[in-house]
């Protein structure tokens, strides 16, 4: 009987020896998962960090917050370079002194994303800020434009209304279709700037010429088209835009 009380001692003793040794893999074996789960987790944000040139800047324009407003960034080359180099745009022109009644009198840059089609207006006002004013979600360029009249609407609307021509404000209470508007400039030797395409719908045109520039905007579903910026001095491209 005493035998057969150690023995059993022994194999109770065993048995939870071996639990315990269970307990403790299981314990490793669950921490090492997590460890390797964190590792992953880290692994795979620095990788999304990484895939910006420059993490501490803002990842676009659009996105950027300066001084509590939204698609601002510090009026500053480096700066301006770094969320350049993140967002893949390329400062393709601008204009030295533009006028409109949403933005004021500013210098006007312009930026383009070549791979992805889309590009920006930017507006600076000497106020230590460079900000968005306009995002095209499509552009072309002096080179993808003609000075012989094509339409850009889907059909021109005769004859337009006072209600056709109250889309924007407006610089000068001017009021015509895109195809008498642009032919007026162009036989006054104004010449094709860019065009770009708004997420609405509204189409910008500028052209300049004789040391002067007019900023159009179009209403696609009517052809109306007003002038909503003048500008003293004319478009500079920088760098010729690939479209």
């Amino acid at each position: 009987m005493q035998g057969n009380s150690n023995n059993s001692t022994t194999l109770s003793t065993l048995l939870m020896s071996q639990s315990k040794g269970l307990l403790v893999a299981h314990r490793n074996a669950l921490t090492f998962l997590t460890a390797s789960v964190m590792v992953l987790s880290v692994s795979f944000g620095a990788q999304a960090q990484d895939e910006l040139k420059f993490p501490s800047f803002p990842a676009s324009f659009e996105t950027a917050e300066y001084q509590g407003q939204k698609g601002c960034i510090p009026n500053d080359d480096r700066y301006e370079f770094a969320v350049m180099k993140n967002e893949g745009m390329e400062r393709v022109g601008g204009h030295p002194l533009l006028e409109t009644r949403k933005n004021g009198l500013h210098v006007m840059s312009m930026m383009y994303n070549a791979e992805k089609g889309y590009g920006y207006s930017l507006s600076i006002k000497g106020d230590g800020k460079m900000c968005v004013t306009d995002k095209y979600v499509s552009m072309k360029f002096s080179n993808q434009l003609s000075n012989n009249f094509t339409t850009i609407a889907a059909k021109t609307k005769s004859p337009l209304t006072p209600e056709d021509c109250n889309f924007a404000e407006k610089a000068v209470n001017t009021c015509g279709s895109y195809h008498t508007l642009t032919n007026k400039l162009v036989k006054r030797d104004y010449r094709f700037d860019w065009q770009g395409t708004r997420a609405d719908g509204k189409i910008a045109t500028m052209l300049s010429g004789e040391n002067q520039s007019f900023l159009l905007l179009t209403d696609a579903k009517t052809s109306a088209t007003i002038i909503i910026g003048i500008g003293k001095g004319e478009f500079d491209y920088y760098k010729k835009a690939k479209g």
